[in-house]
């Protein structure tokens, strides 16, 4: 697993310094590419957190409601995901 998340953080650096240079119009980023790295990001920020469990449990309660009210993005929904799968291997 430690070897996989940090393949993931260089690819999220990667993806951090593409979606800079796209900011500035140096380069193009795909939506392919933009998607990764909101995903990356949503997952690599769900790791990165050592919330203790009432921590967790009150942000996995803020998302469940903004997933209720369909306000919740898709990197939203894939924070709630590795939230509720950390918990179940503690």
């Amino acid at each position: 697993m430690a070897e996989r998340f940090n393949v993931n953080e260089n690819r999220l650096e990667h993806l951090s310094e593409l979606m800079a240079d796209a900011r500035l119009g140096k380069r193009k980023m795909s939506s392919k590419q933009h998607k990764e790295y909101l995903n990356l990001k949503a997952a690599y920020n769900g790791f990165a957190k050592d919330y203790d469990l009432q921590q967790t449990l009150k942000v996995i309660s803020h998302i469940e409601t903004l997933a209720l009210t369909e306000s919740a993005t898709s990197a939203d929904l894939i924070r709630l995901a590795v939230l509720k799968d950390k918990i179940l291997d503690e």
